[in-house]
């Protein structure tokens, strides 16, 4: 390269612009080199460390990166990932939505269900706005406000069962049956089956751990006594109807014809995985968070008030799910670089989510911070989380009673996080309550 440069020089040719590109090139040689050794997507250890540095290398010095590992591109900048996101036209999430699609080169969804299941998260337009359709008009925000009051009840119930001075398990006490308890209000299904309902949820969001053989045979005997349940429910309300969300998936139709059995069991377990996954993780970091922004967490014990601009701020802070993926339809171009028909590109929403161009001060959090423009921990475009407002409520709240009931704590051991690379998820985070 220096031999090249020199050359030029003596020849007379544009000297300044070629040394310009010459050092812009040795730059990005050196930034994809750095990456290539640092940035390790498919690994779960890389996001137990401090990724968020490398997130910001991304963003300025290769903000479409080429991940060679897995084939494919790895998208960081926030209007990047939402150009992808509400272009369906463009990028399809047809073919494979979690990096374990890529590694493993099969659908991990495809496989655990029964091939004429579909899935409301792996269609396109238009039949993704048909199933979408379906299930839309349970998270109006008339239902959701209505569900307020049962949920602060939820809430109440379970911090009321903490006992100062006793070390508690976080996830597993609190975080965990929180959601899945409203979700059983939702969808009319009796409080006292959350274990299971929680197996089933870990077994459809399991796509995104490093499986045995032996895992995956159980957890596809799980699934099959999730059918076996949901099942039961269903012919429960085909004699006496409800008026309950599964009473509306029995009655639900498209083209005039109602949904097969196994697209109705899908729907269950999308709603367990999407509408548990993201509060669960929420709240499981929460605490975490609180204790390593003490002056934060000060701010919201003195203005419960703050826990509805602080929801937000958490999202996008924490980043409960990493990111999707989507394929390319046709050729198409991103900040100049090609993009061929059939390429994948990986959506990194915690990095997305700490963009400096879009956030002032994006590295810093500020629970007063107004959620506009929105962060990516909902989605966006066609796949935005249908039950973003409910969870938004249900975190709300949630902050509210606790700052009230329970604002100080500290940790009663060591957090262990999860070995995903589908979610920003902790295992256990024991705590103690003053």
């Amino acid at each position: 390269m220096r031999r090249d440069a020199l050359r030029a020089f003596r020849l007379g040719c544009t000297s300044v612009q070629y040394f310009g590109s010459v050092f812009t090139d040795s730059l990005r040689e050196g930034a994809v080199a750095f990456l290539d050794d640092e940035f390790r997507l498919d690994d779960p250890s890389f996001y137990a460390g401090d990724p968020v540095p490398v997130y910001a290398r991304l963003r300025a010095e290769a903000p479409v990166h080429r991940y060679e590992p897995l084939d494919l591109w790895v998208l960081s900048r926030y209007e990047d990932i939402r150009h992808v996101s509400r272009t369906p036209e463009l990028f399809s999430s047809e073919s494979g939505l979690v990096l374990n699609d890529i590694k493993y080169d099969q659908s991990m969804v495809k496989m655990l269900f029964p091939p004429d299941a579909e899935n409301l998260m792996a269609s396109d337009p238009p039949r993704h706005r048909q199933l979408r359709k379906i299930i839309v008009t349970a998270f109006t925000a008339k239902i959701v406000n209505t569900m307020e009051p049962r949920i602060r009840r939820i809430a109440t119930t379970l911090l009321d069962r903490i006992t100062p001075g006793e070390p508690i398990e976080w996830v597993e006490d609190i975080a965990v049956p929180y959601p899945l308890l409203v979700l059983s209000e939702l969808m009319g299904l009796p409080g006292d089956n959350i274990p299971d309902l929680r197996t089933w949820a870990d077994d459809t969001t399991a796509v995104g751990l490093p499986l045995t053989q032996e895992e995956f045979e159980a957890i596809v005997r799980d699934l099959m006594n999730s059918a076996a349940y949901f099942g039961e429910q269903f012919a429960q309300r085909q004699a006496c109807p409800a008026g309950d969300l599964l009473t509306g998936l029995l009655d639900a139709q498209i083209d005039g014809e109602r949904l097969n059995e196994v697209t109705r069991l899908m729907f269950c377990q999308f709603l367990l995985a999407a509408g548990g996954e993201t509060t669960r993780h929420l709240l499981s970091n929460a605490l975490l968070t609180f204790l390593d922004h003490p002056e934060q967490h000060e701010l919201l014990i003195n203005d419960p008030g703050l826990a509805s601009t602080a929801a937000d701020e958490l999202l996008r802070w924490i980043t409960p799910a990493m990111g999707f993926v989507r394929t390319a339809k046709q050729e198409t171009e991103i900040r100049g670089q090609h993009i061929g028909a059939g390429e994948r590109v990986y959506m990194l929403y915690p990095a997305g989510n700490r963009d400096e161009e879009i956030w002032p001060a994006a590295d810093k959090l500020d629970l007063a911070r107004e959620p506009d423009p929105m962060h990516l921990s909902f989605g966006f475009g066609e796949h935005f989380c249908m039950g973003a407002a409910l969870a938004r409520m249900e975190i709300r709240v949630f902050l509210e009673e606790l700052m009230v009931r329970h604002p100080r704590f500290a940790l009663a051991g060591e957090p262990r996080r999860q070995d995903s690379v589908l979610f920003n998820a902790w295992e256990s985070v024991p705590v103690v309550f003053g």
